[in-house]
């Protein structure tokens, strides 16, 4: 009888404690997961709202080059590049009715790009009146620097297509103010729609390596918990969506709406700890229950012995 009763009792005891344990580890994990979920889409939300801005900037630019094309007519390669400091961007290009870049403020003539159209054909629409303005989300920079975001518009007599573009070195600090926010994290980084790294840091070093295929395995919106680490992927719209040059270019599919990722890789040794932490609490209090139910049921097969 003792015996029939203490192993009901410590059955009972050790699923409760299991349920127990279940319940609580989820709750820490929904914790940890929703922690760098809010950490990721804030730090998205930042990135857009600056991307917001530079256009802003770029407005403001390409106007004062508009005005200045109209009073006096196709500016010098010396007065465009006079011209980058006080407008706060990082390249002015002009480019011809056949898209031919007649001024440019970074390369010489003979490396620069053929043709604007061969970025995208439908920039001609800036010649015949069909576009008034051509924005691009951030683009990726397949070399060794920040990615970019450019802004085009015709000009008066819709002759010439004016460009301006600004390098979105700001992406670095964001990332690196969200790795100091939170010393669990260990990676933070950017991403096109075609998974293309456009900037990543890793605690102290930008890094923009080729295109890297650790997204795809992870859906947006959702994350992975691989042993020490977790991967966490969040879609954060663009302020541009539609973007001819990124089909050209494979960024984005046709007909796909343009949108950034952002990936974030976590230490998940404090999640472990926690963990531990309430095992080793929870097992304190199994024992001692299990003590109650060895003096119980010994006492209850006392009873039904007399």
């Amino acid at each position: 009888v003792f015996w029939s009763l203490f192993l009901l009792a410590a059955v009972s005891v050790c699923i409760l404690g299991a349920l127990i344990f279940a319940v609580l580890r989820g709750s820490l994990e929904q914790q940890f997961v929703a922690r760098y979920q809010t950490l990721t889409r804030i730090t998205g939300d930042t990135l857009v709202q600056l991307e917001e801005a530079t256009e802003r900037v770029s407005r403001t630019a390409v106007k004062h080059l508009y005005e200045l094309d109209r009073e006096h007519g196709l500016p010098s390669e010396d007065a465009l590049k006079a011209l980058k400091a006080p407008l706060n961007v990082d390249l002015i290009y002009i480019a011809d009715q056949n898209g031919k870049f007649v001024r440019g403020t970074e390369e010489t003539p003979d490396k620069r790009p053929k043709s604007l159209f061969m970025f995208c054909d439908g920039y001609r629409d800036l010649l015949n009146g069909h576009s008034p303005i051509e924005i691009t989300p951030i683009l990726p920079s397949y070399n060794p620097a920040a990615p970019y975001k450019f802004l085009m518009i015709p000009n008066a007599t819709h002759t010439r297509i004016l460009e301006v573009g600004i390098q979105l070195s700001f992406i670095s600090k964001v990332l690196g103010k969200a790795l100091q926010a939170d010393t669990g994290l260990s990676s933070i980084g950017l991403y096109s729609p075609n998974g293309y790294n456009m900037a990543s840091l890793q605690r102290d070093n930008l890094n923009i390596r080729p295109p890297s295929q650790e997204l795809l395995d992870i859906e947006p919106g959702h994350y992975s918990l691989q042993g020490d680490k977790a991967v966490f992927v969040e879609k954060v719209p663009a302020s541009v969506e539609t973007c001819c040059e990124c089909v050209m270019k494979k960024v984005v599919r046709p007909g796909e709406k343009y949108f950034y990722l952002l990936r974030t890789e976590a230490s998940t040794a404090q999640l472990n700890q926690s963990l531990r932490a309430t095992l080793r609490t929870l097992s304190i209090f199994l024992f001692l229950a299990l003590v109650c139910a060895l003096f119980f049921a010994r006492l209850l097969a006392g009873r039904l012995g007399d």
